[in-house]
């Protein structure tokens, strides 16, 4: 087995970007899409990531303006890569990928008979699934109203968070010291969110010619 030419392969990637924008004397709009996938050069992980953006921009009147600036960003990483890299140089090149006589389905060092500790670095990859999943946003809503010349009163309201979920499943098989490694699964969330909310007046004034 070239247990190299197992794990590297060739990377890909592609993305795709979508613009708008547009808008009157009173009214201006900007809207912009995005996605991207790509992989690894090794086997396993993979990854995706959509962004969004809205720009607005309104004037109902001479004296009232307000508009609002929107970005979420969400991506979603699948997939384990060897757990140890230097097996790809220490697993012997006897012992196949995968190994029909083996309940976990692949080819496996026995610690005592092959005296060795290296890993199948596609094992380790098949049987394990990392997976996360992440937002994040930020939004920006404002206003400003001038109800005479040269007072203008601004107030804006920012919220930024992000939200995040990750999984890991892994797949009973036994490991180099023929020890059952038993079916897990865990899953952590993370919740963040920080508002903030800003207001001010500004007067100007003309003194003398």
């Amino acid at each position: 087995t070239d247990w190299q030419n197992e794990v590297f392969k060739t990377a890909h990637s592609n993305s795709v970007d979508i613009n708008f924008a547009g808008g009157s004397e009173n009214a201006t709009f900007y809207v912009s899409l995005g996605y991207k996938h790509g992989d690894e050069i090794f086997i396993g992980p993979k990854h995706d990531d959509v962004t969004l953006r809205l720009k607005n921009n309104f004037t109902i009147k001479k004296w009232l303006r307000f508009g609002d600036n929107i970005t979420v960003d969400y991506d979603v990483s699948k997939g384990a890569g060897p757990s140890q890299f230097v097996s790809m140089i220490n697993m012997p090149p006897y012992i196949p990928v995968r190994d029909t006589s083996n309940y976990w389905g692949y080819g496996s060092i026995n610690r005592m008979q092959d005296l060795g500790d290296a890993i199948n670095p596609v094992m380790t990859s098949a049987l394990t699934h990392p997976e996360s999943h992440n937002m994040d946003y930020q939004a920006n809503i404002w206003m400003e109203l001038e109800p005479l010349k040269g007072l203008q009163y601004h107030a804006q309201y920012d919220v930024t968070g992000s939200f995040k979920l990750t999984t890991l499943l892994t797949d009973n098989y036994d490991n180099r010291a023929m020890q059952t490694v038993e079916n897990t699964f865990h899953a952590n969330t993370i919740h963040t969110i920080n508002p903030l909310c800003t207001s001010y007046i500004n007067l100007t004034r003309t003194m003398g010619h």
